[in-house]
């Protein structure tokens, strides 16, 4: 197989998994990128908005409007940090690690 076929699988089984993703999640009227993000927030609590974006290889003002709409929408809560600058973020939607497993299992 060239770099090429490589390449193009790669492509295309990102495209089968976005998709997948995006059909077990349509019912809770979040988007992929905040899938994404709520994901790091409930696999490791109290993430800081810095390491998500690392992890993400984002920008911090990308997490931060992801964060923003994920608390608006119910699905997190900020709490105080381990400074006074910084804000502790948890998940609070009881379907996470369900829908997950949902598409674990898809996979």
């Amino acid at each position: 197989m060239t770099s090429t076929e490589v390449l193009l699988r790669a492509a295309r089984d990102h495209r089968d998994l976005r998709e997948k993703i995006k059909e077990t999640i349509k019912p809770y009227g979040i988007s992929v990128s905040q899938w994404t993000v709520l994901g790091m927030i409930a696999e490791n609590p109290n993430i800081r908005i810095s390491d998500m974006a690392k992890k993400g290889d984002t920008s911090m003002a990308f997490v931060t409007t992801i964060c923003n709409l994920l608390e608006y929408k119910g699905l997190v809560k900020r709490g105080k940090g381990f400074d006074q600058r910084s804000k502790s973020i948890t998940a609070t939607c009881p379907w996470f690690a369900a829908a997950e497993k949902e598409i674990q299992k898809s996979l």
